[in-house]
């Protein structure tokens, strides 16, 4: 993770950077739950679009394993429908799971608000 361009885009205000990421922490989950749902429903467009929606977020907190693996799970799902979107969710999965821990201890540091 940079937030290199987040403190860019915040003119250096921790506290804005502190409410994207807290909005990011709160919005991840669900768009990812839609992502998982339409991967079971084999329904490849919505797959796409699912990880399509997180793409900026992800580019936004320099979170660019996070951002690579949903351009790939993207491409797949709109090339070769949901069910060869198995291996790319896995490093999704991985890789969000990585940006939350690092989001969550970046929010822990008390210059952050912690």
């Amino acid at each position: 993770m940079d937030l290199s361009e987040l403190e860019r885009l915040c003119k250096g205000d921790r506290r804005r950077m502190r409410q994207y990421v807290d909005l990011y922490l709160q919005e991840a989950p669900p768009l990812l739950a839609r992502l998982e749902a339409a991967r079971s429903a084999d329904d490849g467009p919505g797959t796409a679009a699912a990880a399509h929606a997180l793409r900026p977020a992800a580019h936004r907190l320099g979170a660019n394993a996070l951002f690579d693996a949903l351009t790939e799970l993207e491409q797949v799902a709109r090339q070769r429908g949901a069910q060869a979107c198995d291996e790319a969710l896995q490093r999704v999965r991985a890789r969000q799971e990585r940006l939350t821990a690092d989001l969550m201890a970046w929010c822990a540091s008390p210059e952050n608000g912690g």
